[in-house]
């Protein structure tokens, strides 16, 4: 069966803890879809809100929050069972390639173009930690 999306260029895909939902991300938007041996049936919910376009993404640890990144910079984080946007993060310079919660879901970490990894307090917005890569000698 082919589900058709109206995501143009897929940057990234995740499948939830429980494996109930797939969620991807890119040019324009992002979309959860319940898996098809799920068997609830449910339409398919929308991520909104970027300038640009969504880069990656990724589930909380309990299903019900994901974090997107995107070229702007900005990473947000969304329910999971409803898209409804809940916080958005502001800290990169550049682009993010890569997003990611901890494994108690406490803590967001968002790696950029701009060289940097940020640790974020995934309730409060909060920067918590930040990398900053050396500059390399080796160019």
């Amino acid at each position: 069966r082919t589900i058709k999306t109206p995501i143009e260029q897929i940057y990234s895909v995740a499948f939830s803890p429980d494996s109930q939902r797939i969620a991807a991300c890119g040019w324009g938007m992002g979309m959860v879809w319940d898996t098809l041996d799920s068997g609830a049936g449910r339409e398919p919910i929308t991520l909104h809100g970027f300038g640009s376009p969504m880069s990656s993404l990724a589930f909380s640890p309990d299903g019900k929050r994901i974090v997107t990144g995107s070229f702007d910079g900005a990473a947000k984080v969304w329910e999971a069972a409803t898209g409804r946007e809940v916080l958005t993060l502001y800290g990169h310079r550049r682009g993010i390639n890569s997003v990611a919660f901890s494994p108690h879901g406490k803590r967001i970490v968002t790696g950029s173009h701009d060289r940097t990894a940020l640790v974020w307090d995934a309730a409060t917005e909060e920067q918590v930690t930040a990398w900053d890569a050396e500059e390399s000698q080796s160019r």
